[in-house]
């Protein structure tokens, strides 16, 4: 249920979820699909971690979306960069015996993403709802401080009430 609901979000529908936050300016739904792409087919041959330089390609276009009112685009790149990561750290693949994605390192990701100056609704209602989904699977100790972070995000925003009553 978890990979349906974190597809679903990553898929990118227009819709907008309702969310009126001013008119688009630019459409940048057909770069972000290349750039999820290629970061997708760099993934099958090589490790692509947190630090590598696609993600500085990623959050450029992120900026954009966010400085046009592209939601639809912004929410498809932020959830990608963050289903990433969670991948990794389930992967538990780590580097020189230490593991590349820790759950703190998850939490500081969201909490960035979210706080963002200008973020849009709809991202940051994406982003909560796609680590929602991610509960299920977690230790209880991880689990515990994701929801911390996640009820820190949602705290006085009327788009994420319900997620917030959920998580507290």
């Amino acid at each position: 249920m978890a990979q349906s609901t974190a597809s679903a979000i990553l898929k990118d529908d227009a819709d907008g979820l309702g969310v009126n936050e001013g008119k688009m300016t630019e459409d940048f739904s057909q770069a972000a699909s290349q750039l999820v792409d290629k970061i997708s087919q760099l993934k099958q041959t090589t490790f692509v971690g947190p630090t590598n330089p696609i993600f500085d390609e990623l959050f450029a276009l992120e900026k954009k979306c966010r400085q046009a009112n592209d939601g639809a685009s912004g929410s498809r790149l932020c959830c990608f960069y963050l289903q990433n990561l969670e991948d990794l750290r389930k992967a538990g693949e780590e580097k020189d015996g230490v593991p590349v994605i820790s759950v703190g390192f998850l939490c500081d990701q969201l909490v960035v993403l979210c706080k963002k100056r200008g973020q849009l609704k709809r991202v940051i209602s994406d982003i909560v709802k796609l680590a929602v989904t991610w509960l299920t699977e977690m230790k209880k100790e991880d689990k515990v401080e994701v929801i911390e972070t996640l009820k820190r995000i949602t705290e006085g925003k009327v788009r994420c009430a319900e997620t917030h009553t959920y998580l507290g």
